[in-house]
Parts: structure tokens; sequence; C-alpha cells
């Protein structure tokens, strides 16, 4: 086997489609470092299925696909592709040239293909398995193999042994074995808890099942019993019923006569109170003005209290404030006489100041004058201190500067004369190598030219391409979305049909009914399936019809009665029919349909055939349908009588005055909304499959669209690969041209520069000499004159210093009494301050209450003149009130007189209507009798139908049973107690014990199998870890034998050996590489230095290699550590005893590149995209 070809296709810096063929012998490829050559490995791993990030050297996986530059765009692919040449049938395939591609996208999605058709990756690591090629193999020697070896870990080497070794397929084969072994014990651990949560079920089921069974024959003998005692009572109560209403109308008859009677007397009545009314009105206007007079003369009474008060509070406050101002006034005399004497005091310590501080002027007077003087002096003695250091430093730099300039000079003039040899050569070839390059470019531009173009056509298809993919995945999406809403809708839709079909929700009796007589003329249906009604009022037609929409329609009453006998014969249960020949239809007679939140009568909202017309207007005719609770409520009686209310969430009000409502279950559990559901079911999965269907078209024309760009494409990229293939042969020739000239000019030109530089330093270093000479002479003589004025300088200022030491100790003993005598003066004028401040509020306050005292006086006059007028007030007042009393009195007479009458009436009145009462009571009682019997036969029939699917007709018959009342309704108590102690029941118990019957003998046969299976797989796995230890330790021994001969042969001498850490478990123990160089102590290969390690990890591939011998062998830089002499020992071996495998070598040394077959070049001439040159050697 051997590889004959490589494409790369958008595989990272390859973004042109890239062809490499390959010979036997050895190919080397080169380029400079970025260029991307060793992404030509990195792509031969990758399509065989390498899935390391850290291998591939990116971060994640799309970061193999190229990313685009300024001038080229992203591509949305990478494709890898490689051709072996398999005549010798080493891989097990039936092919003589085996393709293997690889392909992945921006998306993610990663196809595999073998001859071009798609695979998994698990497929092309199977096919190579045990041949050394792979991602687990040897063929692919990369920096990160050899670090491998090299490891500090024996266990990282393992890998490359076993696949030397051959058993690789074993281990794939144990690592499925153990899968197997792990599902299996998992389904074992499932299997046990299914056992044995289904042996607990199965148990409780047959408990569950005898309850049940045991509770279906006291239920049964509790339905015949309670059936006959509950129909004894209704037939009572109905005998009851109709004597109640015979009293009725006796006591309707006697009222009627006590109203005549109530009323005249009424008539008197009112007119008396009309009396009354009008002597209490009069009295009642008495009382309110006296009311409103004594009022008035208390409020003036208590104002004369409250002036009162305030005029004696007046006068205490004014003896108050003439107390507060006397004190005031001292307080200012003795503030002022210690003001006085501080500031006495204060003018004696200022005149003290005032002579201190003019001595203190003078003194600085003095230091002022000497100052400038003295620091003059210093500066000029730093001044010159700096000078004479820096003239010191510019001799000794100076000396150093002419020495170094001196030898510069003789190195010019020795490199000016070699430059002058080279020059002419070197011109005469720059000359000749750009008239070649001028050729070449203008083909090249030509080329260039017709590129453009074919990529815009390219590109255009490409974008269309894209267009229509986006266009179809978002027609994809949406039909898909469709799809799966058609999926819920059909499946919701046949759950739905299924209930209709299986009659779920219809008592027994009417799916007993339509079982029988489907199809059949006297049958015209259920009274749920001959009419259809709006959504919106679906809630408030099932609780209008309620039980009625299982009422049986029939044409003749004869076809009743004959299905009636059915029943009875079949024991099926009770229905109620529905005669056309005989059901009459009643339609309310002007109802309120323009009132407010009316919507109509029942039979106008809903459609059906006009044959069932009486039926539809028998049951709803009377039924009103109202929006809510408060428009029922707000109706008046008179214009609903006789009519039932309904409104839409399912209240109804009925004609006699009761209310129905709460709670309502879910919402389209009913038989109206069931058969509503079906229909907006169906209507939806009509819409569905349209809407699929002008997908579907449209998706066919985007496929024909998009087959004709894929063919139209597939031309376009054939041209431009064969225009490519002559455009990169010139490319190629450029390349050279361009490499020599670059290399030519720069030297060249460097020269030029060179002897450019050179003369004018050979110049300038010449003047430099003769001016560091003057600059020397000027330095050594300024420097001795200035030592002498440093000298006079110093002299000057000690004589300066001693004066002004001796005036700057007089100054600061000044200073410290200056600062006594300002803060003595600073506290003075603050004590001054505080009294001046305490003074000025004194007066303040003084004035204060002065002010306060004249306000006081002026308040205590006007509240005594103010008492005087209320006096004058409350008399006027108290004579008023004496007159209203006398008035008063006379009308309170008159009032009783009226009143006596007023009672005598009332009482007579009252007698009537007592006695109206007891008879209106006893009507009452009749009334509240006869509704018990009614709500107690509603009970009955309730009760019998919920929990007997029982319906009483009208002339029922009572059946017979051989006990008394007394006897049944014990044996019914008895019955109810047993049920009832049962607690709930299952009713699918029965079938529920027999399923987990069946259910737990298969699980018993399954555990059985697993346990079977569970000891093959064992058994497999020992055989199979047999087998691998024997092969792994017979290669350890070979590889051992020529690791050994190869690491003589590569270091002239020395020994290596292979050992497994623990013998006893060779399958995973790791491996220690021992080395004895040649004349040193036996060492790990750790200890040695970093080329001897690298070239031991070749010697061992090598003797790899020479084992097994993998088809070719790809090494990426391993010789990057190498030295020269270990690289002329490692192409040596290579190619003496390595010649017949074929050898791919990426490399930037010289020596290795000397031994290759062929050489390819990889450059960038484009940023960012690798180009290819090939050149053959041999």
């Amino acid at each position: 086997m051997r590889l004959r070809k490589i494409s790369l296709k958008g595989f990272k810096s390859f973004a042109d489609r890239t062809d490499i063929l390959f010979d036997d012998g050895i190919t080397v490829v080169v380029g400079p470092n970025g260029s991307g050559k060793s992404n030509i490995s990195d792509a031969i791993r990758w399509v065989l299925g390498e899935m390391s990030l850290k291998v591939l050297r990116g971060s994640k996986m799309e970061d193999v696909i190229y990313k685009g530059s300024d001038n080229r765009r992203a591509l949305g692919f990478a494709e890898v592709e490689i051709v072996l040449d398999n005549s010798d049938g080493a891989l097990p395939i039936e092919y003589t040239e085996v393709s293997i591609t690889r392909r992945l996208y921006k998306s993610g999605e990663s196809n595999y293909f073998i001859n071009q058709n798609p695979c998994r990756q698990k497929d092309i690591r199977y096919l190579f398995m045990d041949t050394g090629v792979g991602k687990e193999g040897y063929s692919i020697i990369g920096q990160g193999r050899i670090d491998e070896i090299l490891s500090e870990k024996p266990e990282d080497r393992r890998a490359i042994f076993e696949e030397v070794a051959g058993i690789s397929k074993f281990r794939s084969k144990k690592e499925e074995s153990l899968r197997k072994l792990d599902k299996t014990d998992e389904s074992l651990v499932r299997i046990n808890d299914i056992i044995f949560e289904l042996e607990g079920n199965y148990e409780e089921s047959k408990i569950e099942a005898d309850r049940t069974r045991k509770y279906n024959d006291l239920f049964y003998r509790l339905k015949e019993i309670d059936i006959s005692q509950s129909l004894r009572e209704l037939d009572k109560n109905i005998e009851g019923i109709k004597k109640e209403k015979e009293e009725l109308l006796e006591i309707e008859s006697l009222l009627s006569a006590k109203e005549e009677e109530v009323k005249k007397l009424d008539e008197s009545f009112e007119s008396l109170k009309e009396s009354l009314n009008e002597s209490k009105g009069l009295a009642d206007s008495f009382d309110e003005k006296l009311s409103s007079y004594i009022e008035n003369l208390n409020q003036l009474q208590i104002e004369k209290e409250k002036l009162e008060n305030k005029r004696s509070f007046y006068s205490l406050n004014m003896d108050t404030i003439e107390v507060e101002l006397e004190s005031k006034r001292q307080e200012i005399i003795n503030s002022k006489d210690f003001l006085a004497n501080l500031t006495e005091e204060r003018r004696a310590i200022e005149g003290n100041l005032s002579n201190i501080l003019n001595e203190g002027e003078s003194i600085e007077s003095k230091i002022k004058d000497l100052n400038p003087s003295l620091d003059e002096l210093t500066l000029k003695e730093q001044n010159l201190k700096n000078t004479f250091q820096d003239i010191r430093l510019n001799i000794e730099s100076l000396s150093k500067e002419e020495e170094y300039e001196k030898t510069s000079l003789e190195e010019v003039g020795k490199k000016l004369e070699e430059i002058d040899l080279s020059l002419p050569e070197k011109g005469a070839r720059l000359e000749f190598l750009n008239s070649e390059l001028r050729m070449v470019n203008g083909e090249i531009e030509d080329f260039e030219k017709k590129l453009i173009a074919y990529r815009e056509d390219v590109e255009n298809l490409e974008r269309r391409t894209k267009n229509i993919e986006k266009e179809e995945n978002t027609e994809k999406e949406e039909k898909h979305r469709i799809e799966i809403e058609l999926s819920r809708s059909e499946s919701e839709l046949k759950t739905i049909r299924a209930m209709e079909d299986n009659l779920e929700g219809y008592q027994r009796s009417v799916r007993a009914i339509i079982k029988k007589y489907q199809g059949k003329n006297q049958v015209r249906g259920v009274l749920s399936d001959l009419f259809n009604v709006d959504s919106k009022y679906e809630t408030a037609l099932e609780v209008a019809l309620a039980s009625s929409l299982q009422n049986v329609v029939v044409e003749k009453d004869s076809d009743a009665k004959e299905i009636i006998e059915y029943l009875k014969a079949e024991r099926a249960g009770r229905a109620t029919f529905l005669p056309m020949n005989r059901i009459n239809g009643y339609r309310a007679q002007n109802p309120p349909l323009k009132a407010n939140g009316v919507i109509g009568l029942a039979s106008d909202l809903i459609s059906f055939d006009k044959e069932y017309r009486n039926i539809f207007e028998n049951l709803l005719g009377r039924t009103l349908l109202v929006e809510n609770m408060d428009v029922a409520l707000s109706l008046g009686r008179e214009s609903i009588k006789g009519l039932r209310l309904v409104t839409l969430q399912g209240e109804i009000f009925n004609a006699g005055g009761s209310i129905t409502g709460g709670f309502i279950g879910e919402k389209g559990s009913g038989l109206i909304s069931r058969k509503n559901k079906i229909l907006e079911l169906e209507e939806k999965n009509m819409k569905f499959l349209e809407k699929i269907k002008e997908i579907d078209q449209r998706l066919d024309i985007k496929r024909e669209l998009k087959s004709r760009i894929d063919e139209e494409f597939t031309l376009k990229e054939e041209e431009v690969s064969t225009f490519k293939d002559s455009r990169r042969e010139k490319f190629n020739k450029k390349s050279e041209i361009e490499q020599e000239l670059g290399i030519l000019k720069s030297s060249y030109n460097s020269l030029k520069e060179q002897k450019e530089e050179l003369a004018s330093r050979e110049e300038a270093l010449k003047k430099n000499i003769i001016t560091i000479r003057e600059s020397l002479l000027n330095n050594k003589k300024e420097y001795r004159e200035l030592e002498g004025k440093i000298e006079e300088v110093k002299e000057e200022i000690g004589k300066e210093s001693d004066v002004f030491r001796a005036l700057n100790e007089e100054r600061n003993k000044l200073s410290m009494t200056r600062l006594n005598l300002e803060n003595r003066i600073k506290n003075l004028s603050e004590k001054i301050g505080d009294q001046e401040n305490r003074i000025e509020g004194l007066e303040s306050r003084i004035n204060q209450l002065e002010s306060k005292k004249a306000e006081e006086e002026n308040e205590n006059k006007e509240e005594t003149n103010r008492i005087e007028d209320l006096l004058t007030e409350i008399n006027e007042l108290e004579e008023k009130l004496e007159d209203l009393r006398e008035r008063r009195s006379s009308e309170k007479k008159r009032e009783e007189e009226i009143l006596n009458k007023y009672y005598e009436t009332q009482k007579v009145l009252s007698d009537i209507n007592s006695h109206y009462q007891e008879i209106e009571k006893n009507k009452s009682d009749l009334e509240l009798k006869m509704s018990r019997r009614d709500l107690k036969n509603e009970s009955i029939t309730e009760r019998l139908e919920r929990e007997y699917d029982f319906l009483p007709s009208e002339g029922f018959e009572i059946p017979k049973i051989n006990m008394s009342q007394t006897m049944a309704n014990k044996e019914i108590n008895r019955l109810r107690e047993e049920i009832r102690e049962l607690g709930t029941i299952n009713p699918i118990a029965i079938e529920r014990e027999i399923e987990l019957g069946n259910r737990l003998e298969l699980m018993k046969s399954q555990e059985a199998d697993l346990i079977l299976s569970k000891e093959d797989l064992k058994k497999i796995i020992a055989d199979i870890e047999k087998e691998m230890s024997s092969m792994f330790k017979d290669t350890i021994e070979v590889v051992n034998k020529l690791f050994n001969e190869v690491y003589k042969n590569l270091f002239n001498g020395g020994e290596a050996e292979l050992k497994l850490k623990d013998d006893d478990d060779p399958l995973n123990t790791g491996i220690e590489i021992l080395i004895t160089p040649e004349g040193k102590k036996r060492q790990a290969i750790s200890l040695l230095s970093g080329g001897e390690k690298a070239l031991t990890a070749i010697a061992l591939l090598f003797a790899i290699q020479r084992l097994k011998p993998s088809p070719f062998c790809v090494l990426d830089e391993i010789d990057a550590a190498l030295d020269d002499q270990n690289i002329d020992r490692f192409t040596k071996y290579l190619t003496s005893k390595l010649n017949d495998i074929q050898f791919i070598i990426v490399t930037h040394r010289k020596r290795t590149m000397e031994i290759g077959d062929i050489i390819y070049g990889v450059s960038m001439m484009e940023d960012g995209v690798s180009t290819l040159l090939s050149m053959k050697l041999k």
C-alpha cells in the first residue's frame, strides 16, 4: 500500500484546491516558518479521523476551515482527500485504489467517505486498524509523538506499541464486549428492579381484585333493593303532592276575602296618618327652633366665661413681665462695668507689642541686607564646582573617544577594499534576472485578468446557491413545523374520534340502542347528533339540555315502545325517547330579546333540520340565553315569566325561582364540545395538508434550480482548476526568479549602502580626531584656572556666615515675646466681644418685654368691652325662648288627640293582618311541603341516575322484593357499610391482576436469558485478554532487540532496552526506556540531553518500522532538535535501512532536504494562502 495523492480544499491555509502527488521513495516538504507546510501532515491526520484539537493545533474544530483574508473571502467548508494504492490488498476492501475523504462545514456538519460512498468515522478507523496507519498509528510522527515517547510517564508510551502488536482490534472487541457486559448488568439490575416491583404489585393487585369482586356482588344486591325502596318513596310523594294542591286552592280563596277588608281599613288609616304627620311636622319645627335658641344661649354663656378667664390671664402676665424687666436692667449695668475693665487691660498690652514689633523690624532689615550677599557667594561656589567636575569628566571622555576613533578608522578602510571587489559581479546578474521577471509578470498579469472573471462567475454561482439553500431551509423548517402541528392535530382528532366511535360519555342504554338500531329507520339518532351550535354557546347548551342530550329521537311512539321492550329484555338500562309524531313545539311569547345582555332563545341559536323543529322548540323554546348572572338577576319577573334563563358560564335560573350554578369541569369534555372539536380539527388538518403541498411544490422548483446551478458550478470548477495549474507553473517560475532576485538585490543594495556609509564614516572619523585633540587642550587649561577661584570664594563665605548667625539668634528671642503678647490680646478681645453681645441681647429682651406689656394692657380693655355686649345678647335670647315654649305646649295637646284615633285604627288593622298572616303562613307551609316533596323526588331521581345509571320514567312500575320497608332499610345500611369498609375500589383491578401475572412470567424468562448471556461475555473477554497479553509480550521482546540494534547503529555503540514496569499486567503497565550510552552508566531516557533524547526516540520509531513497516510514514519536523552530526546519522539510516518505506518529510534542515527524491516548497505569495511549488531531483 502506498500514498499516491492528497487533495486539500479550504483546509487551514490551503484555500484553493491543491493536489500533492507522491512517488515511492522520499518526498520532502520545505518552507519558511508560518508558510503552512505542517498543515499537510495535519490534513493527513484529520482525514484519518483525528478529533484532538491539541494535535490539530486549534481551539475548535471549525478552525481547520480557511478563515479568509483582506483580499479573499472565507470558505464555508474544508475538505481533504487521500488516495491510496491498495494493489497489494493491505486494506480489507475489494478495490486496488482507495480514496478516503473528510468534509467539515461551518455549521459543524461533518461527512466521511470511502471511495465517494458515505461512511462513519468508525468505519475508517476499522479499515486502517493494525496497519500502522490511523490516528493511533505510527505512520504520522510529529513532535507530539516524540514527546509521548520521551514522557516521564511510561504509561503514555503504550498506544504506539499496541498498534505495532496488532492488538488494537482485540482491544476494540474487548471494549465492545465490556460495553455489552455493562449493558447486560444494567439490564439485569433493571429487570430485577422490575421483577421486585412486579411481585409487590402483583400481590397488591390480587388483593385489590378480590376486593373488586366482593364489591361487585354487594353493589348489585344494593342496587336492586335501593331502587325498589326509592321508587316506593317517589310514588308516596307524588300522591302527597296531589292532596296538598287541593288544600292550596281553598286557602287562596280565603286570602282574597281578607285582602278586601284590609283595603278599606287601609284608606281610613292613611287619612289619620296624614293628619298626624302634619301635627308632628309643626311640633318638630317648634322643637328645632327651641333647640336652636338653647344652643345659642349656651354658646354665649361659654364665650362669656372664656373672656373672663382671658382677662384674668392678661393681668397675671403683666405682673410677670414687670419683674423680668427690672432684673434685665440690673444685668446691663453690671456687664458694662466689666467691659470697661477689659478694654483698659487690652490697651496697655497693645502698647508693649508695638515696641517689640519695631525692634524686630530693625533686626529683619539687617538680615535682609546680609542674605543676598551670602546667597550670591554660595551659588558662585556651587557653579564653579559644577563646571570643574564637568571639565574633568570631559577630559576623560575625550581621551577614550580619541582611542576608539583611531581603531574604527582602520576597520573602515579594510571593509571598503572588500566591497569594491564584489559590486561589479552582482550588478550584471541583477540586469539579467530583471529582464526575465518582466517577461514572466506580463504572462501572469494575463492569467490574473482571466482568473478574476472566473472568480466572479463562481462567486455569483455560490451566492445564488446559498440564497436558494437559505430559502430551501426556511421552507423545510416551515414544513417541519406544519407537519408537527398536523401530527399533533391528527393525534388529537384520532383520540376524539375513538371516543365518539366507542360512544364514550353515553349512557349504557343509549350505547345499546345505537349498536342495535344503527342504520335502521326507527331511530333517527341521539339528540346531540341532530344539531350544530357555535362554540361560544357550547357550555350554555350543554347545561340547558343536560341529560336530554342523550335522548333518542324516533319516528313514532310505537318505535319507542319496541326499543323499551328491547332494553328490558337485555337488562340494558333505561332511556328517554322523543317520538316525532307526539312531541309538540312550544315557543315563548314576547321574550325580552332586546334587553341588555340577552342573547336570544336557545332554539334560535342552533342549526338543525326543519323536520326536528318541534323537538328542539319543545326542549329549548322557553330557554333564554343571557351573558351572565348579573343580566339574569336584572330582568323583571313579569318579563321572564315561564322562562328558564341560562348564562354563557352555565348558571341556570329556573322558572320556579331556583338557581343552579357552581364549578363546571374542563371545557370540551361534553358531547356538544366533542362534536364541534372534531369539525374544527378536520378543517384545521385540511389547511395544514394544503400548506404542505404548496411548500413541496416550491421545494421541487428550488431543487431543480439548484441542480442546474450545480452543473454550471462543476463546469466552472473544472475550467478554474485547469487554468490554475497553468497559472501555478508561472507563479513557481516567478517565485524562483523573485527569490533569487530578492536575495541578490538585497545583497547588491546592501553593499552600495555599506560603501557610501563607510566612505562618509571614514571622512567623519578623520575630522572627529582633530576636533577631539583641540578640545582636550582647552579643557585642561580651564581646569587649572578653576581650582584657584574656588578657594577664594570659600574664604568670603566663612566671614558672612558668622554675622548671620548672631542676628538670627536675636530675632528668635523677639519672636517668642511677640507671640505671647498677641495671644493675651486675642483672649481679651474674645472676652470683650462676649460682653458686648450679652449687653446687646439684654437690651433686645427689655424692648420685647415692654412691647408685650403694652399689648397685654390693650387686650385686657377689649375683653372687658366684649363681656358687656354678651350680657345684653343673653337677656334678649332668654325672652324669645320663653315665648316659644308656650306655643309648643299647645301643639303637643292636639297631636295626642290625633294619635289616640290612629292607634285605635291600627289595632283593628293589626288584628285582621294577624289573621291574614296566619292564613298566608299555612299557604307557605303547604307550598314548602310540596317543594320539599319535589326536591326529594328530584334528589332521589338524580341519586338513582348517578349511583345506578337508572332513570325512572312516567308511570313507572315498582319492582317487588320479599322484605318489609324496615328490613329493606336495614339491608341497605348493612350493604353500604360493607361497601364503605372495602374502601376505594379499583374497577380494573381484575384485568390488572391478569396483566401483571403475564408480565412477571415474561420478566423472569428474560432474567434467565441475561444471566446466560453475561457468562458467555465473561468467557469471551478472558479469551481476548489472554491472546492480547501473549501478542503484546512477544512484540515488546522483538521491538526491544531491534531497538538495541538501531540505537547502536545511530550512536556508534551503547545499549538500549525496553522494559515492562509490571510483567504480570502487560495489558495495563507502562513501558520504561533504559539507555547505556557508550562509556557511560545505564540511565533513564529522561536524563539524556535534548539531542540525545530526540535521536533515541527516533531510534525506537525506526525499530518499530523495521518490525512492522507502515505503508507510508510522515515525519513532521522530528529532526528539529538534532545537530548536524546527528542529522547525518538520521538521514543515512533512513536511506540505507528503511528504503522500502515511502517517506514524506516536513523539514527546514538543509541536510534532510538533500535526501529527497521530490521537494515540495510551501510559500505564501498571497497573504494567508499557502501555495505549492514542486521540484523533482531524481
